[in-house]
């Protein structure tokens, strides 16, 4: 299976965006990848958990860089829920490889979907 890219929905000011579409991972094991290409402090990951009856977790992978230290820890999203993070660039985004630029997304299952955006 592959990571399934996800590229951020650029937000202006005082208009609405195209209806965001929440993408579900190709492999829950392999998760997403988030481009960070943009303004990175600017980028709003948000996670739906698209189960009808069971919560289920959500993490963000350490960087590669000298700040990547830590993963986020896992998250639950009650079932039906919708969460949104904003993670630090320094201590998150891969900074070599297939999915340079990115920060990486696990979910525990296929279930969890995300969107991303990048405010203005």
């Amino acid at each position: 299976m592959a990571v399934t890219k996800i590229t951020p929905v650029k937000l202006k000011f005082n208009e609405f965006s195209a209806a965001l579409t929440f993408t579900a991972p190709t492999s829950a094991t392999d998760g997403f990848a988030v481009s960070f290409k943009e303004h990175d402090y600017k980028t709003v990951i948000l996670c739906q958990n698209s189960n009808a009856s069971a919560a289920k977790t959500v993490k963000v992978l350490k960087g590669d860089g000298i700040q990547g230290v830590a993963d986020v820890e896992a998250y639950s999203l009650a079932a039906g829920a919708i969460a949104a993070i904003n993670v630090e660039a320094g201590a998150h985004k891969i900074l070599t490889g297939d999915n340079k630029g990115s920060v990486i997304v696990i979910p525990e299952s296929t279930d969890i979907k995300i969107a991303a955006v990048v405010t203005p």
